[in-house]
């Protein structure tokens, strides 16, 4: 395998993730966090243990990124799969851990030593997992993974090509308004033809994560949206004031910025196809080859710091 500063994405091992063997180790890990005789050596164990909560995500993450990529290559997919059915039991294993942490002896010196908003982030994660939801979670992982299927397998006819969504962007931003016009018109029809598909994984979607909050005893699904995100000062009280300040004082500065893009790229009558035009001749396009951009980049990145 490739040192460090060359391995590419596909020499990544591909792990497909066993649960008893996670299992494992973990509670090889809990027992030696549990059984602990001070702070300095819980968090020792806490750091442990978060390591070994990265490498398992950093599997699912190779894994959902290679599904990605192609999900009509069945080793992807079957790997996907099986991260649908036991991500949910990690996030079990997560919550013990959670618990356990919450529930040390040790917990004022533990705040101490690791800062109290470990404590609030864990007091939140803890309150979205319950083992009774366990089969709804899996559940919400196949639906998640349905509509992301769906609208990977764009195949999208356009002047003589075939296009996924992705490729199909470079003809909203083309200078000639006729081929725009078209490439939106390509995309509209078929994000129509899916409509029936992808409305009816969002009402699926919608009654499952209802259910799922009112079995843990939210009032909704966007009181435990925002635990599941980690959120510990903020609220949907918040956020809808923050949208009213975007709505009063942002939106104005937005459209007046738009007019006079209109104004500039001479459009009379613009639509929706036209605002990501920004100059009459065209966008400004990144200069240089591949091999030029991705050294400028890696010079970049050593210029900020050998760890980087």
């Amino acid at each position: 395998m490739a040192n460090k500063t060359t391995l590419k994405f596909e020499e990544f091992p591909l792990r497909i993730p066993k649960f008893p063997t996670i299992e494992k180790k973990f509670n090889a890990l809990m027992e030696r966090f549990e059984k602990a005789e001070s702070a300095q050596e819980q968090k020792k164990w806490m750091l442990k243990i978060g390591k070994f909560f990265d490498e398992v995500s950093t599997d699912f993450t190779i894994i959902s990124v290679r599904h990605t990529i192609d999900t009509r290559d069945e080793v992807y997919k079957k790997a996907n799969d099986v991260v649908d059915h036991v991500g949910p039991m990690v996030a079990g294993l997560g919550n013990r851990y959670s618990k356990a942490v919450l529930a040390s002896k040790f917990r004022k010196e533990l705040e101490t030593l690791v800062g109290p908003f470990l404590f609030k982030k864990l007091e939140v994660s803890a309150r979205t997992f319950d083992p009774k939801i366990l089969n709804d979670l899996q559940e919400e992982n196949k639906l998640t993974t349905q509509y992301d299927n769906v609208m990977a397998s764009a195949q999208i006819p356009f002047d003589g090509g075939v296009y996924n969504l992705s490729q199909m962007g470079k003809f909203a931003v083309d200078k000639d308004r006729d081929v725009r016009k078209r490439a939106s018109k390509a995309v509209e029809n078929w994000m129509a033809e899916k409509d029936e598909q992808i409305a009816g994984i969002y009402s699926q979607l919608v009654t499952l994560r209802t259910g799922l909050a009112k079995k843990l005893g939210y009032p909704s699904f966007t009181e435990m949206a925002y635990d599941r995100m980690g959120r510990t000062d903020y609220g949907p009280k918040d956020v809808k004031s923050y949208r009213d300040q975007i709505f009063e004082f942002v939106v104005p500065i937005s459209n007046a910025l738009v007019r006079k893009q209109v104004k500039r790229i001479e459009i009379k009558g613009a639509k929706f196809y036209d605002l990501a035009i920004q100059f009459k001749d065209g966008n400004a396009t990144p200069k240089g080859n591949k091999d030029y951009l991705v050294k400028a980049a890696l010079d970049m990145y050593k210029n900020m710091g050998e760890e980087i």
